[in-house]
C-alpha cells in the first residue's frame, strides 16, 4: 500500500462543486452576521448543516486521524456531538466556516478542519454516584 501525504490525498479527492449547495443556502446570511459572535444558535445551526456535508465527502475517509482513530471521519465524529449538544467552542470553529463559505482552496478547508479536530478535546467524564464501600467479613 502507498502511504500518500496528506496533500496528494486532498489533491486526489478535491472537493468540487460538493459543497457550493451550502455556500449558496448560507452564504449571504452568515456575512451579514460576520462581526457578531452574538448568535450562537445560529452558528450552531450552520455548523450542523456543514458538518453532515463534510462528513459525506470521500476524502473524510481516505485522510489520516489526528486523534488515533481510523481516520478523519472518525474524528470528526465527536466534535459534531459537541456541536449537537451545543457545547463547542465557537471561536475554534469560526475559521473553519470562513474557510468554506469564502471558498478557500481544498488545502486550507481541511487544515481548518485538522486544526478543529486536534484542538477537541473530549467531554469530561460523569463523575461516578456509586459509593464503593469495604465488605466486612
Amino acid at each position: 500500500m502507498v502511504n500518500l501525504s496528506r496533500s496528494e490525498i486532498i489533491r486526489s479527492h478535491p472537493i468540487g462543486n460538493r459543497l457550493d449547495g451550502f455556500r449558496s443556502k448560507y452564504s449571504s446570511h452568515w456575512k451579514d452576521q460576520e462581526d457578531s459572535n452574538d448568535d450562537r444558535e445560529g452558528l450552531r445551526q450552520v455548523l450542523l448543516a456543514l458538518f453532515p456535508t463534510l462528513q459525506s465527502l470521500d476524502v473524510v475517509q481516505a485522510l489520516p486521524s489526528r486523534r488515533g482513530n481510523r481516520d478523519l471521519l472518525n474524528d470528526l465524529a465527536p466534535l459534531y456531538l459537541s456541536i449537537v449538544f451545543d457545547s463547542f467552542d465557537a471561536v475554534r470553529l469560526r475559521p473553519l466556516l470562513d474557510a468554506v463559505l469564502n471558498n478557500e482552496f481544498d488545502e486550507l478547508i481541511w487544515n481548518t478542519v485538522y486544526d478543529a479536530v486536534s484542538e477537541s478535546t473530549p467531554p469530561p467524564r460523569p463523575i461516578s454516584s456509586f459509593q464503593q464501600t469495604s465488605m466486612r467479613p
